[in-house]
């Protein structure tokens, strides 16, 4: 390891980048780890042949001796890991004729390396995320405490997560998990657990080694025209590696890939877009340009003029001119005020929300000319203090009935009146939409272009195209975009 014994400041970390730019291995099967104090050299041998890596290890003394810097012999350490059952000796690394001490176990960050062990986790790892909860406290009421957690505490406890947690105890993931649930109430949203995140940790890794053909395990992994095979392994500890796992990984999913797709082609031809099914409760704000599932209640006389022409603006309101929406039915329910609920309707709509303005208190200076300041959506969250909503339910005012398309009959009384509407809506809706995709657009009908592997005529908005020839396979176990 060298001890570069860097001062920091704010631009340090360019410095530090300008200084060992052309601080590389020139060995692939040899790996650098830079960091300003002390700097890893991993190394790959194979067949016992020790040559690469001895002779990187020299480069690295000459490169810290070119640029005025020494190489701490006493603080360097060596360790080797394998999983042979019989150990081969190897001579000493040396260095300016001084041994490198050799040891057992070391610690990289977040795992402590040991010879018979391989990965595991620190001890210190979990106080440490716990550690962070306090500054999460700190920002109970912000918008942004999911990204602070995402980038403190999930960083951390996510940190080598596929080196150690194979092996990790079961007294330590629960120790990990608790963290996990802690953060959640702070948040108050359910969090991805200990095991998702290493799911996920170790899917990303697995595929960004198998698209990367000059990675040491690219090779491994990537068998074509066969499963993807392990070497097999006699213990539980091996069983849970790295290695075995993300194959594991692999042939489960054997139908949705082939050996095509680990060169980056896909093994079907087509596509499948899927919405997001995710739905906004009330209490969060609706975010700028997004479509949303809202309601609005009107009298029945007014029901087939508003499907077939459109919404118009309200003169005047709480929030001044536009159409009145709520994600709450119960809200929309109410309206129109003093009328028979057998002489109601509650409408549901796709509202497109463009850019939001949140008004939540009486004297806003934008409460009723939003509008004029660029937004075109107004929005009252529940429990605001606006005193006019006794209720407490979140509402929103739309500048422009555009934006807004009926979809359904969400309430109403009279079967037969709604099964009239429901009809209207149907019609109004094929009306408004390309014959072959079935979107709407402003355009329509949409231009049919050629597909570029089967050459059938199609659009490109379809929801989902698979070509002629691949239609006898099944399509992936999952959505494909």
């Amino acid at each position: 390891m060298v001890d570069m014994g860097v001062e920091w400041d704010e631009i340090s970390p360019l410095l530090f980048t300008l200084l060992t730019h052309d601080c590389t291995p020139k060995y692939d099967t040899n790996l650098f780890v830079k960091f300003a104090d002390d700097t890893p050299v991993v190394g790959i041998i194979t067949n016992n042949d020790e040559n690469n890596y001895r002779a990187e290890v020299n480069r690295l003394a000459m490169w810290c001796s070119d640029n005025n810097l020494s190489l701490n012999v006493e603080e360097t350490r060596e360790i080797i890991i394998h999983f042979r059952r019989a150990h081969t000796q190897h001579p000493l690394l040396t260095n300016n004729s001084a041994a490198v001490e050799r040891v057992y176990t070391t610690k990289f960050p977040g795992v402590h390396i040991t010879l018979c062990t391989g990965p595991l986790l620190d001890q210190q790892h979990p106080s440490t995320g716990k550690e962070n909860l306090y500054f999460l406290h700190k920002l109970r009421r912000s918008r942004s405490m999911e990204t602070s957690y995402r980038g403190t505490i999930e960083g951390i406890l996510s940190s080598c997560i596929t080196a150690w947690f194979g092996n990790c105890s079961t007294a330590d993931r629960k120790t990990q998990q608790c963290i996990v649930k802690a953060a959640g109430k702070i948040i108050g949203a359910p969090l991805a657990s200990l095991l998702d995140i290493y799911n996920t940790c170790l899917a990303h890794k697995t595929c960004s080694i198998v698209g990367d053909s000059t990675h040491p395990l690219h090779n491994f992994l990537c068998k074509p025209g066969r499963r993807f095979r392990s070497v097999h392994a006699c213990t539980t500890r091996l069983k849970n590696s790295f290695i075995h796992q993300a194959v594991k990984m692999l042939n489960t999913l054997s139908s949705l890939v082939t050996s095509d797709f680990m060169a980056g082609v896909v093994s079907f031809s087509g596509w499948r877009t899927v919405e997001d099914g995710k739905s906004l409760s009330e209490n969060e704000q609706p975010e700028s340009g997004r479509v949303y599932t809202m309601f609005h209640g009107t009298h029945i006389d007014n029901a087939e003029n508003i499907i077939s022409n459109g919404f118009k603006q309200s003169a005047s309101g709480l929030l001044g001119k536009g159409v009145y929406v709520s994600r709450n039915i119960d809200k929309a329910k109410c309206y129109p005020l003093q009328t028979d609920k057998n002489n109601k309707v509650v409408f549901k709509l796709k509202v497109n929300v463009g850019k939001v303005k949140k008004i939540d208190v009486d004297n806003h200076p934008l409460r009723t000319t939003w509008h004029n300041d660029g937004y075109d959506c107004a929005w009252v969250p529940p429990n605001s203090n606006i005193k006019a909503i006794k209720s407490g339910r979140e509402e929103d005012c739309v500048w422009d009935p555009k934006r807004i398309t009926v979809v359904d009959v969400a309430c109403c009384v009279d079967d037969g009146k709604r099964h009239k509407l429901r009809k209207l809506i149907h019609s109004i809706v094929r009306s408004n939409e390309c014959p072959s995709c079935r979107q709407s657009s402003p355009k329509l009908p949409h231009e049919l272009r050629d597909c570029w592997e089967c050459g059938e005529r199609i659009c490109p908005f379809k929801k989902e195209h698979v070509c002629k020839g691949h239609r006898g396979r099944s399509s992936p176990g999952g959505p494909a975009q």
